[in-house]
């Protein structure tokens, strides 16, 4: 991947060249601090710009300027990355068309970003009503999924205080005080103020590219400040303990673990394959003796996010059984910890995870997605470099990364006919 910038207010761009696609991805991404102040507001940006702007002020008029090329794909959204909201627009289409489909994109892109539909100094009221709605309908729309819930409600207890714990969609009732002027206002702020990364991957002239970009997205900056690196935290002394009950035949356990390494560096890709060795699949030591050999579980599985250093174990239990089910994982994990690997199981974690690896390399957007995770944490390391460096690794290695690995927050959801009287209410153990 190559990376400039030409000037100091300009976004970077980041070039990875690949004749291995048919089509070119181009993402602009913005970074924001996640911060309560303006997290809804930011969660409400994407929709809004997508439905139309000053050249094209209608979804109908969207549409058919996208028709236009060729099949191309525009979508925008945002994700969470460690303690930072990225406002992401994704741009896809086949690059070498005679006409530069293509470069049409990026300046319909650019029409979206830098000239979006207002009136007045504001939003169209219509717009901003319907996209409030359809992110109110969205955040109540996460105790659908008990899973999602459990997963949700873990992480935000275990990182109360942290901006790690602020939703990425924000909060439902932060959602009245937004206007459509003071929203136009903080997309301005945040076009010249944010920390902005182009990515781009394809078969294309990078020069050719640079120089586009640069004529398309030329627009004011002020000063901007880095956004700060997530916090790794240590566990605490104590296991944080919530239970909660639901409408549902069955329950749900997740365990938040505080892991105490850095994003960036050997280390962390020695975790990744502990947590492949904990939880990663039908090979991993969790599926092996807490679902099969002890059938305590329906399912059980662990994965880690990267940028806050923290491992999420998820389970389906049976209501009466919560409690013991998260007594023997924590046991287990003890074991792990303790030396209970395999050459075995490391072998199979490794096979597992190059496999992944390689399988990035075959799809644009995640290859894009891998490369934009690198720039973040400031890893240069490719594609090809982490699968050597994963076929690198040795037991001690992964024993090693697992030296800080702790359980922070146990979440319980039980089914309302077998859970206790709890109603939320949080005990300490």
């Amino acid at each position: 991947m190559s990376s400039y910038n030409s000037n100091a207010n300009h976004p970077s761009l980041h070039f990875i060249h690949s004749a291995k696609f048919k089509t070119a991805i181009f993402c602009a991404l913005l970074h924001r601090p996640l911060a309560r102040d303006e997290v809804t507001r930011n969660a409400l940006l994407p929709g809004i710009l997508k439905r139309g702007c000053a050249k094209y002020p209608s979804i109908q008029s969207m549409r058919l300027a996208a028709e236009d090329l060729y099949g191309s794909a525009f979508d925008a959204r945002v994700v969470k990355k460690g303690e930072r909201q990225v406002i992401e627009f994704f741009f896809e289409a086949v690059p070498g068309q005679k006409d530069g489909n293509f470069y049409k994109g990026l300046e319909f892109m650019g029409e979206c970003l830098l000239r979006p539909l207002e009136k007045d100094g504001a939003f169209l009221p219509e717009i901003v009503d319907g996209e409030k709605e359809n992110l109110r309908l969205g955040i109540a729309a996460r105790i659908n999924s008990k899973a999602e819930y459990a997963r949700f409600k873990c992480l935000e207890k275990m990182c109360e205080g942290e901006p790690f714990g602020i939703p990425v969609d924000g909060y439902a009732e932060d959602l009245y005080g937004l206007t459509g002027e003071s929203l136009l206002e903080g997309w301005k702020n945040a076009l010249a103020g944010s920390v902005i990364d182009f990515f781009c991957i394809g078969n294309l002239d990078e020069a050719e590219l640079g120089a586009k970009v640069r004529e398309i997205f030329s627009f004011p900056r002020s000063e901007t400040a880095a956004i700060p690196a997530g916090e790794i935290k240590a566990a605490p002394g104590g296991i944080k303990t919530i239970k909660e009950e639901a409408d549902a035949t069955q329950g749900k356990l997740c365990m938040g673990l505080r892991c105490g390494v850095e994003p960036a560096g050997r280390r962390f890709y020695a975790l990744m394959l502990a947590n492949e060795i904990i939880g990663g699949g039908a090979s991993s030591r969790l599926f092996a003796n807490i679902r099969e050999k002890n059938s305590m579980c329906y399912s059980v599985s662990s994965n880690l996010y990267r940028f806050k250093s923290i491992m999420l174990i998820q389970s389906g239990v049976s209501s009466d059984k919560l409690e013991e089910a998260a007594g023997m994982i924590t046991e287990e994990i003890e074991k792990i910890k303790s030396g209970g690997i395999s050459q075995e199981d490391l072998d199979n974690a490794k096979t597992a995870l190059t496999k992944k690896y390689r399988g990035l390399q075959d799809y644009p957007a995640a290859a894009l997605d891998y490369y934009a995770s690198q720039a973040m944490i400031g890893d240069t390391d490719s594609l090809e470099d982490a699968v050597k460096i994963l076929g690198d690794m040795s037991l001690g290695d992964v024993f090693d990364s697992l030296k800080s690995l702790a359980v922070d927050t146990v979440f319980l959801l039980a089914g309302k006919d077998q859970g206790q009287e709890q109603n939320g209410k949080e005990a300490a153990q």
